[in-house]
């Protein structure tokens, strides 16, 4: 149930499969990236100012240079890495639902943030815990 807080930039020169499994290259740009993961990316707003989120799957492989890696964290090269979508995601496809001028963030909610607090609290950097916070607002989690 807990989700570590991970924000990544799609490298626009490494997408290597649109549709589902999607693999692209990407740069951790805050908090940690765990195999197992899910991932979404926020599209815009809806009329009502809330954020439009596009699920894309859970993250079952990440790599560096050919090595399988377990995570991926801030300030770590580029790694590939492999989404796969549930059967309502598969239709999810790079460059028609969503594209590298989108962030890609870890789809917390209020249970996995729960989870983090009562189980992974000492796992946890305060820097991670800055981004929990930062993806709160941003997915509109209460």
């Amino acid at each position: 149930v807990a989700v570590f807080p991970a924000r990544l930039s799609i490298v626009p020169t490494a997408v290597f499969n649109k549709k589902n499994p999607i693999v692209l290259g990407c740069t951790v740009t805050q908090g940690r990236l765990r195999v197992g993961t899910p991932l979404c990316a926020v599209t815009g707003a809806n009329e009502r100012g809330e954020p439009m989120v596009v699920e894309l799957g859970k993250v079952t492989s990440i790599q560096h240079n050919h090595e399988e890696k377990e995570f991926a964290k801030a300030g770590d090269p580029d790694v590939a890495v492999k989404i796969e979508g549930s059967d309502e995601q598969r239709h999810i496809a790079y460059g028609r639902h969503f594209d590298h001028t989108h962030e890609l963030y870890s789809r917390i909610t209020r249970d996995s943030i729960d989870a983090l607090k009562s189980e992974f609290r000492s796992d946890v950097s305060k820097d991670e815990w800055k981004v929990v916070i930062e993806l709160k607002k941003i997915l509109g989690v209460a």
